[in-house]
């Protein structure tokens, strides 16, 4: 083989991975499907349901001879439909005509399967209750004045010029600051749209926050983390779509109803099928619908943004720290060598995305930016953790240690030490120091489980919007390799 296949072979695999990816699939076969509610009463029929809310016990009671299947998101229970692995998925109602109105291969069941009033959950102590009744206040008034009629009109009906939420980051709030949780697969309740909060439920609340002199912060969350941190106080409210329950009624105050709606079931029509063999769809819509539509493209760049941040800062903050370390842990009493060692030997055997999780859900979640700043701390301290180590080794190579002990001697102040360890070892330095940020950038892509929007949230929250998965997904895979390959030309020790 060839010095220039040898080369080349890299791509050649890249090339075959990505067809095999857009290649495989399942075909939807759409013979005689079940189209109305007596039709999924009977035996043998397979229901998609959406972990995290209430639509499974609801299936449980009402069709009880049904199999179910749990999907983790709504776009892979709508992907299972539309490729005939279900034969119907349960969701609320509203949701359900939101989602048609983007394809015409899904149609709604007539009659509903449990009847559901919406509201704004709040936390159980004081402020919970006088903001329940202030927003319970609020909606009646729309109610009595039109005004709720004419939201209804903008979010639920078909002019999808309409459908933008202002940007409520400037309003006054002399009444203080709330967070208020959302849950963004709720369409067309909440979602995230350019980049920010929009939906019937965003709006109603940002109307309530100048009714009453409140700044809103939005944070996009799971369903069930908005539920739960709302009941602990975590959020000062919470929205998406919440079903009115006895049980909820225990850990929350809720709102008047603001939508007046149902659960029920949705089919696949057989008119506009959704293969995941991507080669005989048209790419430009696929394109469109992934980042061009309700400007998606802005919610990728964001993610590329705060990925690319992360990344910086962290190995910015986490060289000093690594220099740190590798001094306390070699030029300080025997204790604080001690107490050191023990600090990185903990660090270095905690998983990243546990760091993460541990430190935002432990100090950072109530704070305001806190998933960043969580992530610059988490993947701070594990860069420098690794780069020490690569300082010690690198010391030890030299002059079989002589560097080293004479470091730990005193016989070279540390300025002098690192100019040694540079003169002799630099082109390596370099090197390694490429790799551990190239590793770096490659781990912050875990950053999405504590909400933070880098390339890998990004994609999911396109998935999730536009149903399409290869497209946004081969993009994304693209970033990271560019990323990677410019890390590696930057810090190219010089011939």
């Amino acid at each position: 083989m060839t010095r220039l296949m040898k080369k080349l072979l890299p791509f050649f695999w890249i090339i075959l991975l990505f067809g095999g990816l857009c290649g495989c699939g399942e075909k939807s076969t759409q013979d005689e499907k079940p189209s109305t509610l007596e039709d999924f009463q009977e035996e043998g029929v397979t229901i998609g349901i959406i972990d995290g809310y209430i639509f499974e016990e609801v299936v449980k009671s009402t069709l009880p001879y049904a199999q179910r299947k749990v999907f983790d998101d709504r776009e892979s229970a709508y992907r299972a439909l539309l490729t005939g692995q279900v034969d119907g998925v349960v969701d609320d109602e509203a949701t359900i005509r939101a989602v048609m109105r983007g394809t015409e291969a899904i149609s709604v069941v007539d009659g509903v399967l449990f009847p559901s009033d919406y509201a704004f959950a709040f936390p159980k102590n004081q402020q919970g209750e006088t903001m329940s009744a202030q927003m319970s206040a609020l909606i009646q008034t729309m109610r009595d004045n039109g005004s709720l009629a004419a939201l209804d009109e903008k979010w639920f009906g078909d002019d999808v010029s309409v459908k933008v939420s202002e940007d409520a980051s400037s309003l006054p709030g002399p009444n203080g600051t709330v967070t208020i949780a959302y849950d963004p697969e709720n369409i067309p309740f909440c979602y995230v749209s350019a980049g920010q909060a929009t939906g019937y439920e965003i709006d109603l609340m940002i109307d309530f926050c100048r009714e009453y002199g409140y700044q809103p912060v939005f944070v996009d969350t799971s369903f069930q983390d908005m539920l739960n941190g709302t009941a602990y106080g975590s959020y000062d409210a919470g929205c998406g779509g919440i079903t009115i329950t006895e049980k909820r009624a225990e850990s929350h105050f809720f709102s008047a109803p603001d939508y007046i709606g149902g659960i029920t079931l949705c089919y696949a029509t057989g008119e506009e099928v959704i293969t995941e063999d991507t080669s005989e769809n048209d790419f430009a819509r696929h394109f469109r619908m992934a980042f061009i539509e309700d400007k998606r493209y802005l919610i990728f760049l964001t993610g590329i943004l705060f990925t690319v941040a992360i990344t910086a800062l962290s190995a910015f903050f986490g060289t000093p720290l690594a220099v740190l370390f590798f001094y306390l842990s070699n030029r300080t009493p025997i204790l604080v060598r001690q107490i050191t060692k023990g600090v990185m030997w903990v660090l270095q055997g905690i998983p990243a995305v546990m760091l993460l999780m541990m430190l935002f859900y432990t100090w950072y979640r109530d704070m305001y930016g806190g998933g960043f700043l969580c992530s610059v701390i988490a993947f701070t301290l594990l860069f420098a953790v690794e780069w020490q180590r690569v300082i010690g080794r690198y010391a030890k190579d030299v002059a079989n240690g002589k560097l080293l002990r004479d470091y730990r001697t005193e016989a070279l102040d540390t300025k002098g030490f690192f100019r040694v360890l540079h003169k002799k070892r630099g082109a390596s330095f370099r090197e390694d120091f490429s790799d551990r940020l190239s590793l770096l950038l490659k781990a912050s892509s875990l950053v999405g489980y504590i909400s933070v929007t880098d390339m890998t949230k990004a994609f999911e929250r396109i998935r999730m919007e536009s149903f399409e998965t290869m497209l946004p997904l081969i993009v994304t895979t693209i970033v990271y390799f560019i990323l990677i390959k410019l890390i590696s030309l930057i810090f190219r020790p010089k011939a």
